[in-house]
């Protein structure tokens, strides 16, 4: 029951008795104020009424919604501000690594081109000493035979069978050293 309409209600009906009205008077005086309604409107007046109050719990359900969308976007928007700063980190850090492998691949390379330099330089400088050596300018290739050589006579040097040699290279690495007591004694004859 809604008390102001019931208190328009007999203000209205009161003010037409005070006029002398009739019973048909006062209905008129009622719908004149707009009070009267048909079974009908009353009827659809309530299911707006429903209507309107399912609308605002919506709309405050929405809101809560939007708000709590809001706080989830502000979130998403500081992580995405976050993980743009670490990648561009990160980007940066593979830049300078970059740069950084380029700057040793040129060093590398550098240091090839010199060491190719110098190992043609002494090449050269070998070609022109066994040029004056031997009269060779091709550089010296071992044969199998000079192989199987080397290996016999290594063979022989390790296994201890390696007899004295006194040929043409042992006069190169022998000495014959004196020592003390092998000398004359000092202080002239006796």
């Amino acid at each position: 029951m809604n008390t102001g309409s019931v208190n328009a209600a007999a203000g209205v009906i009161h003010a037409a008795q005070q006029q002398g009205r009739t019973a048909a008077g006062i209905a008129m005086a009622l719908e004149s104020a707009q009070l009267l309604q048909s079974p009908e409107t009353a009827d659809e007046l309530e299911r707006l009424r429903l209507e309107a109050a399912g609308l605002r719990s919506q709309l405050a359900l929405f809101n809560e919604w939007r708000t709590a969308d809001g706080t989830r976007m502000a979130e998403l928007l500081a992580e995405r501000h976050s993980t743009n700063e670490a990648l561009s980190d990160a980007a940066e850090a593979l830049r300078e690594q970059r740069d950084r492998i380029a700057d040793l691949e040129a060093e590398l390379y550098t240091e090839r081109a010199q060491h190719r330099t110098t190992l043609e330089q002494r090449n050269a400088h070998a070609q022109e000493l066994l040029a004056l050596r031997g009269g060779r300018s091709a550089p010296y290739t071992a044969t199998a035979e000079a192989h199987a050589q080397m290996r016999e006579g290594l063979t022989r040097y390790f296994s201890g069978k390696e007899e004295a040699a006194e040929g043409e290279h042992y006069a190169v690495v022998h000495h014959d050293y004196r020592v003390s007591h092998d000398l004359p004694p000092l202080g002239g004859a006796s």
